[in-house]
């Protein structure tokens, strides 16, 4: 599989999901602006960026720039998830479009040795767990043993 890329400039709507994008190990990017992502499906997400455990390019990167406005009553604004263990890669999080989520606002976790980094903007307000009465505004979490780090 192949890097995997996502640039929207208008409104998206699923009920799923809005914006789902997933490589086996290659690089994920998600770029977003000008527009409302709206999901309403229970546990849905408005952006789901992942990288699978794969055999494909193991210093695969993730990275989601979201300026959208982004609407998931019953489920997560922004999931980006690195699964694969062996990966190098970074994660990489910036939000300046305000996020209502029923669970959590912005999720990424990374099983790899990269930097997870999540960053976001005065007017990147997060609204999160109202739905689930549990949901976090953002979660940074690096599973890594080792030298990995969560800026």
């Amino acid at each position: 599989m192949q890097a995997i890329s996502a640039d929207t400039l208008g409104n998206v709507t699923g009920y799923q999901g809005g914006i789902f994008a997933e490589a086996a190990g290659h690089d994920v990017t998600v770029l977003t602006g000008n527009g409302t992502i709206t999901a309403s499906a229970i546990q849905g997400y408005g952006i789901l960026a992942q990288i699978d455990n794969g055999t494909g390019n193991l210093n695969g990167n993730i990275l989601v720039t979201n300026g959208d406005t982004i609407n998931v009553e019953n489920g997560y604004g922004i999931e980006a998830l690195q699964h694969d263990s062996a990966n190098t890669g970074n994660l990489t999080v910036n939000s300046s479009g305000p996020i209502t989520a029923g669970y959590d606002g912005i999720w990424a976790q990374s099983s790899g040795s990269g930097t997870v980094k999540v960053t976001t903007t005065a007017s990147g307000t997060i609204d999160a767990g109202s739905w689930a009465g549990n949901g976090v505004g953002i979660g940074a979490v690096s599973d890594y043993m080792g030298t990995g780090a969560v800026i």
